[in-house]
């Protein structure tokens, strides 16, 4: 179970490609299952779906490559980009 007072998660940018510099997660990069762009939106790499708390990577945001579930999230948290880190 998720806590974002208390946890965070790490991903490794040699494994997720275009996932930003070491540090917190870009806000433009993390989207919400809902949001109107997510189609057309070539910039988002993460993609989050509350309701079963899946947690998505797509390597080229609206490109042909689907997104994989990378993780699934207990409780549905209210994820944002400040509870993700991006490590080298």
């Amino acid at each position: 179970d998720f806590d974002p007072a208390a946890d965070r998660l790490f991903l490794d940018r040699d494994v997720f490609a275009g996932i930003g510099a070491p540090g917190p997660l870009a806000t433009g990069l993390l989207a919400f299952a809902g949001e109107s762009d997510i189609a057309t939106n070539t910039a988002y790499r993460l993609l989050c779906d509350r309701t079963p708390g899946a947690l998505f990577y797509d390597p080229d945001g609206a490109g042909p490559l689907a997104a994989v579930r990378i993780a699934v999230l207990a409780g549905s948290p209210l994820l944002g980009a400040d509870d993700i880190r991006i490590i080298a």
